[in-house]
């Protein structure tokens, strides 16, 4: 159980990080189309395939963690409005 878990928790924090780094890549809103237009057992080599699960210090892919990230994609009502930095 606590194996199970483990995978579970290291497949919400890739997806989570994922989510992020899609919101805030400039061409969000035309992915998220594209996303959208997929099917179901598309999905999941197209989260691969933008990088966005790619993290830093994880050479492979995290199970369950593209699939869990394009569904929290497809539940968002809108995009969150990008960050305003002062330059």
């Amino acid at each position: 159980m606590a194996e199970l878990a483990v995978r579970n928790a290291r497949a919400n924090l890739v997806a989570d990080m994922c989510v992020h780094n899609f919101v805030s890549s400039s061409d969000a809103a035309e992915n998220l189309k594209a996303l959208k237009a997929k099917s179901s057992w598309q999905r999941e080599d197209f989260i691969k395939d933008g990088g966005w699960t790619t993290i830093a210090g994880i050479n492979d892919p995290v199970a369950n963690a593209a699939d869990t990230c394009a569904d929290h994609l497809l539940n968002m009502k809108e995009l969150p409005a990008p960050a305003v930095t002062d330059s």
